[in-house]
């Protein structure tokens, strides 16, 4: 390995373990040589994920996610722009797989939707968003890990997933007066954005949030034949598992407990993904 392959195996890594700590466990069930290229797919994801948290307007935030399209041009282009780890990383992934640019470009125009702070019309907007932010990801995964690929059963496994992080994130997005749960829903109940970013537990919202447990629940059930992506295993297992915790806790997006990683979580994701 390189000094300079080390430095962005280094930065990936670690970026990848800090920010997304649930993909990077998924990629430990890669092979070893596998995991530096998904790092750095995960790395480069994040980057694009925490762009409205980074800047403070909308044209600022398509900048910057303009900025990254015309990166990941470059590497496709064959041109080189040295000094950003995430592309030195991705330029190697690039180099050495057969990924397809439609899917980074996908999950950059996705990110746009952040940018607006407008909630998801309905459940089939809150899908379409868990989708283009989530399946694009997951097929450059399964392409690094050189598995042939049914796109619709990606597709499943990744909605289930970003459903249950959308669940799982309520609050926190709350903090920063962000709201993915759909407005449609919300006013089923009277309860607007507003009601959410006042951090006031709402015994109703249980009644959305269950509803779309059960989506994701339904869509995990579908993902099969796809467990031959080892990293698709455990994000099955980590779905299962936090579909669980938030069942115990009555689908109360507010319970401290929702904080608190699930107990003995790896080993469980380990042992779920054996039997998948």
């Amino acid at each position: 390995m390189t000094e300079t392959t080390k430095e962005f195996s280094d930065f990936c890594r670690r970026q990848a373990a800090r920010d997304d700590p649930d993909r990077y466990l998924a990629s430990l069930f890669a092979s070893r040589d596998l995991r530096l290229q998904l790092w750095a797919l995960i790395a480069f994801y994040q980057e694009l994920a925490k762009t409205r948290e980074v800047v403070i307007e909308t044209t600022m935030g398509l900048i910057r996610l303009q900025w990254w399209r015309d990166e990941i041009a470059k590497i496709y282009n064959g041109q080189v722009t040295e000094g950003n780890p995430v592309l030195d990383g991705l330029r190697a992934t690039v180099a050495s797989r057969k990924l397809a640019k439609e899917d980074f470009d996908t999950l950059i125009y996705a990110r746009e939707f952040d940018l607006e702070d407008v909630p998801p019309a309905n459940l089939q907007g809150l899908e379409n968003y868990v989708d283009y932010t989530n399946t694009p990801l997951n097929m450059l995964i399964a392409a690094v890990c050189g598995a042939d690929v049914d796109r619709e059963r990606v597709r499943y496994l990744s909605v289930a997933y970003g459903l249950v992080g959308v669940l799982r994130s309520v609050v926190f997005n709350a903090r920063q007066r962000r709201c993915y749960l759909p407005t449609e829903e919300l006013m089923k109940v009277h309860i607007s954005a507003d009601d959410l970013y006042a951090l006031k537990p709402l015994r109703d919202v249980r009644l959305i949030t269950a509803d779309i447990a059960a989506l994701a629940a339904d869509h995990l059930t579908r993902a099969t034949e796809i467990d031959h992506v080892r990293p698709f295993r455990a994000m099955r297992a980590l779905t299962g598992i936090y579909l669980r915790q938030l069942k115990s806790v009555d689908f109360d997006v507010f319970s401290p407990t929702l904080a608190c990683p699930p107990a003995f979580k790896e080993v469980r994701v380990w042992l779920g993904s054996l039997g998948t």
